[in-house]
């Protein structure tokens, strides 16, 4: 999800660097700088620096094995860059774990909080580069909560007054929104409401911000769609601060079933009259037109989800009469969205699609009782995979095709 102007390593081109890890082309990378100067002063960060690379020397090399798995004899092998990378994954976390420890010490220095923020979010990126066995699918639930913690226990003036700081907690409460998880153990943290990432009326940037670059969604969109996480949950929702306004209204604090109701019309109103952001004068038109197809495709996905009531619901259950002509026009809309935006990757490098994991998700569980269109999502699911390496696609392709669609019975995947 984010774009780098170089390469890791001989043999990894650069643009196959670009098109898994970003998501808003032409925006350069902006914690990037910050990044590299710190990494010219901790060994943990380079560390963490090859932890990425090695996970995507990986991707490259296991796609390279299996394209000459028919042609060459096996070889025995001495070494491989999955092994390196699990090595380098292995040494970072060592690292991160005693820069953490260091935290807790009484006056812990500025520098070393920046330190951890900086591993913390290049192994967020990485990911780790393994099979999902079946004791293993919860273990991204608990690595979020760890960066929650680990996000209140440090001063404001590191988590607000940096960028680097900003960065690592808008990343950790997107990564905590209810409704880009599939069979999630437990409820969020909701920290997207709770920490005011982008409150209603929120002025609008000039430019996008680091976490849009990397996520692609803009946060007023997310906003919205962390308030339906938060009420398709059923749970209590934070209270406004004193005197702010902030986040959610007070009256779904505790909600009855008619204001529940009302706040999933209200969402749904104001899913339909969001406006997206205007896009910065800088960015060339194939990609403004890539991105405003994105966000339309995100917010219908949104409404689908809204109207379902979430991944939990059975597929087989018909969605509102006054709906279903909506959604099947919404469905056939997005399909061919996205068999766009994956065009726009192969033609152009124009990489939005590497974050639509979700809306995907969304149509596939409308899909679950249509044969046909199970399998046009199972293609466009292993394009994307074949695109940028999505270890958890893979996953969930499994669980599609073992349960015929029916997303209530799939075991957790982030899909975000």
């Amino acid at each position: 999800m984010h774009e780098w102007a170089g390469s890791f390593g001989p043999g990894e081109p650069s643009h196959s660097i670009m098109v898994r890890f970003t998501a808003i082309n032409e925006s350069g990378v902006p914690f990037l700088a910050e990044l590299l100067t710190l990494a010219k002063s901790h060994r943990s960060i380079r560390i963490a620096l090859l932890a990425l690379a090695g996970r995507l020397r990986t991707t490259t090399y296991s796609s390279t094995v299996l394209d000459s798995a028919n042609n060459e004899k096996s070889q025995p092998e001495l070494w491989s860059p999955k092994k390196a990378a699990l090595e380098s994954y292995h040494d970072a976390l060592i690292g991160l774990r005693e820069n953490i420890a260091c935290l807790h010490i009484a006056e812990a220095s500025h520098d070393v909080a920046l330190e951890v923020l900086g591993s913390v979010l290049l192994l967020t990126i990485a990911g780790f580069p393994r099979n999902m066995h079946a004791e293993e699918v919860h273990d991204w639930a608990l690595h979020v909560a760890g960066m929650i913690s680990l996000i209140e226990s440090l001063d404001t003036n590191i988590t607000e007054g940096t960028g680097l700081g900003r960065l690592v907690k808008e990343m950790a409460a997107h990564l905590d929104i209810g409704v880009f998880s599939l069979g999630r153990p437990g409820k969020s943290r909701r920290a997207w409401l709770e920490w005011d990432i982008c409150p209603p009326g929120t002025p609008l940037e000039l430019d996008f911000s680091s976490l849009e670059v990397i996520v692609g969604y803009p946060k007023s969109q997310l906003t919205i769609i962390a308030t339906v996480s938060a009420v398709l949950e059923v749970t209590n929702l934070p209270e406004p601060r004193d005197g702010t306004g902030s986040s959610v209204p007070g009256r779904i604090a505790s909600p009855t079933e008619d204001t529940h109701m009302q706040m999933l019309n209200m969402l749904e109103i104001v899913l339909v009259l969001w406006q997206p952001p205007n896009l910065p004068p800088r960015i060339s038109m194939p990609v403004a037109f890539a991105l405003t197809s994105a966000w339309k495709i995100m917010r219908k996905a949104a409404l689908l989800y809204l109207w379902r009531g979430g991944f939990s619901t059975s597929v087989f259950a018909p969605i509102f009469s006054d709906r279903k002509d909506v959604t099947a026009k919404f469905i056939r809309e997005m399909l061919l969205g996205f068999r766009v935006l994956l065009n726009l990757v192969h033609e152009q490098r124009i990489t939005i699609m590497n974050v639509m994991s979700w809306p995907l998700l969304v149509v596939a569980n409308e899909c679950g009782n249509n044969p046909g269109l199970q399998g046009e999502i199972l293609s466009l699911l292993q394009k994307m995979q074949l695109c940028f390496g999505i270890e958890h696609l893979t996953h969930f392709q499994r669980c599609y095709r073992n349960y015929g669609g029916d997303m209530s019975r799939t075991v957790t995947v982030l899909a975000c």
